[in-house]
C-alpha cells in the first residue's frame, strides 16, 4: 500500500481554522523579525502581516523600525525573516513618531506570498467568506449492517459539508464550526467573515501540483459566485502531503464582496447545489462554452448587485442573454445560421433562447407597473418588454423615453427583475439544474 492510500482521506488534513468572533476582524498571518530591502540598503525591524477586508480583501503589512534611516518607496522588498520569505511590496504610508525615534511603514505585497513548494500535494485547503451556512451533509452511506453512517472530512468537526465531484477530483465544502453567531451578525450588519472551509483532492489521492488545481479552483469560484450572487474566491490556501503535513501556503488578495442578504437559487437545506455542479463543469470544460460561462456569470453577478444602477444592470442582462442565444442556437444546436440570427430583432433572439430552454415567456402578473406599460405598448411577452426598455436606455430618443430611460423607477426595477430571472433560469437550464 503506498503512502497516498495509507490513511483514510476523511482524517486528512487537520488545517488551521480561522474562526472570528465578529465580522471584519483582520487575520494575523505573520508577526516577527523582518527586513525592508532597497538595492544595497537594508532596514531591520518588526513586521506584522495580516489578511484584511477593506477596502477589499487583501494582504497588508506594517513594518516598525527604530532608526532614523529612510527608504525610497519604489522597488522595495519585504523579507519575513523568521519564515525566509521575500516579496516585492508597495509602500502606501509612513508614520514617524517624534520623540520615540520610531517609524511605521505600511503597504501591500505586489504579488502572492508563497511558503513551501506547490507540487507533490495530496490535498489543498482554503477558506471562503460570506457563503450561506448549512448543517446538512451529502456524505451519508450504508454500512454492512444496513445502517446509515456519515462519512466525510473530519465529520466530527464541521457543522455540515457538501462533497462535489468532477472528473477525478473531489471538493468538500464545509461550514466552519461554532460560527453561527457570526452568520447572524453578517445578516444584520453586513461586512466580511470567513464562513466555510474547503478541501480539494484527487479521488485516488495521487499527488498533484498547485498548477494542476488552478483551473478547478477558478471554476469552483465562478460556480459558487453564481450560486451566491456575489463574488467569492479561495483565501488562505494551504497544501498538504500524503501524511497530512502542511507543506505549502499562499496568501494573496482576491475578489470577494461584502455580505448581502440576496436571494439564492439554491437552498442550504437541500443538495441541489451539489447536483448542479456536474452540469456546470460540463459547460466549463467545453472550449466553446468556457469563456461565455465566465462572462455570463460575471454579467449575472454584476446585474444582481445592480452595478451601474438599474439601467446598467438591464444592459448587462441583455448582453448576456444575446450572447447565450448566439452560442446555443448558432454554434451549439446549429438551428440558425449566423446570417439568419443576425437578422432577427433582439427580442426574437432572446425569445428563441428562452423557448429552446423551456422557459415561460409570459410577464409575471405581480409586476403591475411593467405589465401595465406592456399592455399600453402592445408588447406580447417578457422578452419584448425587457428588450424595448433596454433599447430605450442604450439608444435614447424622445419617442422611446417613456419605454426605458425615462420610465418610472418602478418599471425599470421590475424589468430588471424579469431580466435577472431569465438569465438565471437560462444558466440553470444550461447547467442541468434538476428542479426547473
Amino acid at each position: 500500500m503506498n503512502a497516498a492510500n495509507s490513511v483514510p482521506s476523511n482524517h486528512l488534513p487537520k488545517p488551521t481554522l480561522y474562526l472570528g468572533q465578529h465580522p471584519n476582524q483582520p487575520i494575523q498571518l505573520y508577526r516577527g523579525f523582518a527586513e525592508l530591502i532597497k538595492g544595497e540598503q537594508v532596514m531591520e525591524g518588526q513586521a506584522t502581516t495580516i489578511f484584511g477586508w477593506f477596502p477589499s480583501p487583501c494582504v497588508k503589512f506594517e513594518f516598525t523600525h527604530f532608526t532614523e534611516a529612510r527608504i525610497d518607496w519604489d522597488d522595495v522588498t519585504l523579507k519575513l525573516t523568521e519564515i525566509g520569505i521575500s516579496v516585492k511590496v508597495r509602500i502606501s504610508e509612513t508614520t514617524t513618531y517624534v520623540g520615540e525615534n520610531k517609524s511605521v511603514i505600511s503597504g501591500y505585497p505586489c504579488e502572492a506570498i508563497v511558503k513551501g513548494k506547490g507540487h507533490e500535494l495530496t490535498s489543498l485547503v482554503f477558506h471562503l467568506p460570506n457563503f450561506p451556512f448549512f448543517n446538512i451533509s451529502n456524505t451519508w452511506v450504508m454500512n454492512e449492517e444496513g445502517e446509515e453512517k456519515l462519512e466525510g472530512w473530519l465529520e466530527w468537526v464541521f457543522d455540515g459539508q457538501f462533497v462535489f465531484q468532477t472528473g477525478d477530483w473531489r471538493i468538500v465544502l464545509a461550514t466552519l464550526p461554532e460560527n453561527w453567531d457570526t452568520h447572524e451578525l453578517l445578516q444584520s450588519q453586513g461586512g466580511y467573515s470567513l464562513t466555510h472551509i474547503c478541501k480539494l483532492e484527487r479521488l485516488d489521492r495521487t499527488p498533484f501540483s498547485m498548477d494542476d488545481a488552478r483551473d478547478l479552483l477558478k471554476a469552483f469560484s465562478y460556480y459558487l459566485s453564481f450560486a451566491r450572487g456575489l463574488w467569492l474566491a479561495p483565501m488562505l490556501i494551504a497544501g498538504f502531503d500524503a501524511e497530512g503535513t502542511q507543506v505549502f501556503e499562499e496568501w494573496s488578495a482576491c475578489r470577494a464582496d461584502s455580505w448581502q442578504n440576496t436571494y439564492a437559487w439554491f437552498s442550504p437545506d437541500s443538495t441541489d447545489l451539489v447536483e448542479t455542479f456536474p452540469g456546470f463543469m460540463h459547460r466549463w470544460q467545453d472550449k466553446n462554452w468556457r469563456e461565455l460561462v465566465q462572462e455570463s456569470i460575471h454579467w449575472y453577478v454584476e446585474s444582481k448587485k445592480q452595478a451601474g444602477g438599474v439601467n446598467g444592470a438591464i444592459v448587462l442582462q441583455q448582453a448576456a442573454l444575446e450572447r447565450l442565444a448566439w452560442v446555443l442556437l448558432v454554434e451549439d444546436k446549429r438551428s440558425l445560421s449566423q446570417n439568419g440570427f443576425q437578422k432577427l430583432p433582439a427580442a426574437d433572439q432572446v425569445r428563441l433562447l428562452l423557448s429552446s430552454l423551456g422557459i415561460d415567456l409570459k410577464l409575471p402578473t405581480d409586476l403591475i407597473n411593467l405589465t401595465q406599460l406592456a399592455n399600453q405598448q402592445n408588447w406580447v411577452d417578457g422578452p419584448q418588454a425587457i428588450t424595448e426598455i433596454r433599447n430605450a436606455i442604450v439608444h435614447p430618443n424622445p419617442k422611446n423615453r417613456h419605454k426605458g430611460g425615462g420610465a418610472s423607477e418602478e418599471v425599470r426595477t421590475e424589468a430588471w427583475s424579469v431580466g435577472l430571472e431569465y438569465l438565471e433560469l437560462a444558466l440553470l437550464k444550461l447547467f442541468d439544474y434538476p428542479y426547473i
